[in-house]
């Protein structure tokens, strides 16, 4: 047998088997590729959004450079509203919680009002997240200081009403922080007198 004739009557020789993927590996490689970047957003986010305060009284007027105010579902009732204009018509049974008021549009506050309306939040009492009751957006308070800091005041009101005069509570959110800030119609008072005078912005 020639030599040629041998080496063609050999089995070719076996193809390497291809790598099989685990799965696990591949799962764990995708959910950290997913979940760091993530985080990371996540982490700068909030880290951009924290204000710069944790309660009204750390705010002095006078460092203040902007205060942008918007409130909405303003509730009726004449407990829970300024004291309605003389010409004013409304029918007992459409002034209750039930129903609401026009918003109070974006608004920058005008310098001389800073301190009067800071003043309205001012002696907010401290309360534990638990002692809050179940409670609906109000509104935000938006404050820019003159060297660059920044903070967000979340305004929630009270979203139980047993009955046309119950008296709406507001509470405020600032950071972790919760604060029981008064009644609406006090707040409601100040601010809407201090809107009137200021320059609406786009919402």
């Amino acid at each position: 047998m020639k030599l040629n004739d041998y080496s063609e009557s050999l089995p070719a020789p076996a193809q390497p088997q291809p790598k099989k993927i685990n799965l696990a590996v591949l799962l764990i490689v995708a959910s950290v590729f997913i979940t760091v970047p993530v985080c990371i957003f996540a982490l700068g986010y909030l880290w951009l959004t924290q204000s710069s305060f944790n309660s009204v009284n750390e705010i002095k007027a006078d460092e203040v450079d902007e205060i942008k105010v918007q409130m909405l579902n303003l509730r009726r009732g004449p407990q829970n509203r300024p004291d309605p204009i003389t010409d004013e018509k409304l029918r007992s049974d459409e002034n209750t919680p039930y129903h609401t008021d026009p918003d109070i549009d974006p608004t920058l506050l005008i310098r001389p009002d800073f301190d009067a309306f800071l003043g309205s939040l001012r002696g907010a009492e401290q309360v534990d997240r638990k002692d809050v009751p179940a409670v609906a957006y109000l509104g935000k308070i938006e404050v820019r200081f003159k060297d660059g800091r920044r903070g967000t005041i979340l305004l929630k009101q009270s979203d139980d009403y047993p009955g046309p005069h119950a008296t709406v509570q507001v509470w405020m959110n600032i950071n972790s922080n919760w604060y029981r800030a008064g009644t609406l119609k006090d707040l409601r008072t100040v601010a809407q007198a201090c809107a009137d005078r200021g320059q609406k912005v786009p919402r």
